[in-house]
């Protein structure tokens, strides 16, 4: 074989945000915006990577790659794909196969889909068909995090890349991050999914995503030392042992980390919630915790905006919207919308507009499926 094409999906997350590095549970699904990775073989020692999107890497010769003292390719957009070669490398596989790299995208990217984790996982993907490196599923999902965590700098947790490799048409993934495990749930074909994009990047976004990771850092510190527990423990008997859950806020005395902390509960029992309603087709009553989820996020977690909280409160008032809330690392990107396929277009795109109006904006929405895990074409 001398070339490969991949579909990389991106994906959304029905609830569960900002839980998946406490490691309690999340509601992923994979969608029909990907990235079709090809890649070919050639003579060399160097590789080659063009995307539709960001342009011509040039040629990178693998003495560059492999060089991670000299040669820093985080802050380019190709870095997700030598960040890749070089986790590779770290666990014992180093390729010296020329090649080259073409990306054709739908998937927009900075907008809380999970472009950076579509890239290294359908990348990864290729290159274990490709050259035959014999590495199991979730191998490749591990690899691809390792990847973004020590070569990209972003301290993400393990969902994105979990989700993109075992997503399922028409369901999302009940997943358990304590044991990496998920139970397929599926969804009702009358409901519509949104995605609003809000063009909206704030400059603190990647500071602030740093910062959440620190205070759950005090937070673990705290609970490991009081009560010999970690913050997945905690947080679990947290939600149905009232007394527990105040001997922990008392002993975390901090307003910030203890507004964290009640963020962790609420979601995780909503989450769980979520899934209950799901399986017994309660769609409404589960969607209807979407709007919950966003308060959370914006008061509890605070990784939301002033313009995204009022569009969201917006769009959760217009007749037959289930829930909308913000998704993503925060501080901008993009907001889920689900509704019932009586939903009225025109009125979402005025609530829109309104809100263009105020802030100058030029937010935008498209609709979108749950479809196909990653896969060769």
């Amino acid at each position: 074989m001398n070339s490969i094409c991949i579909r990389s999906p991106g994906r959304i997350n029905f609830i569960g945000e900002h839980v998946d590095y406490i490691e309690t549970y999340s509601c992923p699904a994979t969608i029909n915006l990907y990235n079709d990775i090809t890649i070919l073989k050639t003579a060399g020692k160097t590789i080659r990577i063009y995307s539709d999107r960001f342009g011509d890497s040039k040629e990178i010769s693998f003495d560059q790659i492999y060089n991670t003292i000299k040669h820093d390719f985080s802050k380019f957009w190709y870095g997700y794909f030598t960040s890749v070669l070089r986790a590779l490398n770290d666990k014992g596989i180093k390729i010296l196969s020329g090649f080259e790299v073409k990306v054709i995208s739908n998937l927009v990217d900075g907008a809380g889909l999970s472009s950076s984790a579509s890239i290294e996982v359908g990348f990864l993907y290729g290159l274990n068909e490709l050259f035959s490196l014999g590495l199991s599923k979730m191998e490749i999902v591990k690899i691809a995090r390792y990847s973004e965590n020590k070569y990209m700098n972003a301290p993400c947790g393990i969902m994105d890349q979990y989700t993109v490799m075992f997503g399922k048409k028409n369901n999302f993934l009940y997943l358990n991050y304590n044991d990496l495990t998920h139970t397929y749930c599926s969804l009702d074909e009358n409901l519509r999914f949104l995605i609003i994009d809000t063009k909206i990047k704030h400059s603190i976004a990647a500071e602030g995503y740093k910062k959440r990771i620190e205070e759950k850092g005090k937070i673990e510190n705290i609970l490991k030392e009081k009560f010999n527990l970690s913050i997945r423990e905690a947080v679990i008997k947290s939600i149905d042992d009232y007394k527990f859950y105040s001997e922990v806020i008392l002993n975390l005395n901090d307003a910030t980390l203890n507004k964290r902390f009640n963020h962790f509960v609420l979601e995780t029992d909503r989450t769980k919630k979520f899934y209950q309603f799901i399986k017994e087709k309660y769609f409404e009553k589960a969607f209807s915790l979407l709007n919950q989820s966003h308060i959370s996020l914006s008061s509890l977690y605070e990784v939301s905006t002033e313009e995204i909280d009022e569009l969201i409160f917006e769009i959760q008032k217009l007749e037959n919207v289930y829930g909308a809330r913000m998704i993503g690392g925060g501080f901008g990107g993009s907001c889920l919308v689900v509704a019932n396929k009586d939903l009225d277009i025109d009125k979402l795109k005025l609530t829109i507009e309104k809100i263009n109006q105020k802030y100058s904006y030029k937010i935008d929405f498209f609709e979108i499926r749950i479809d196909e895990p990653v896969h060769a074409l």
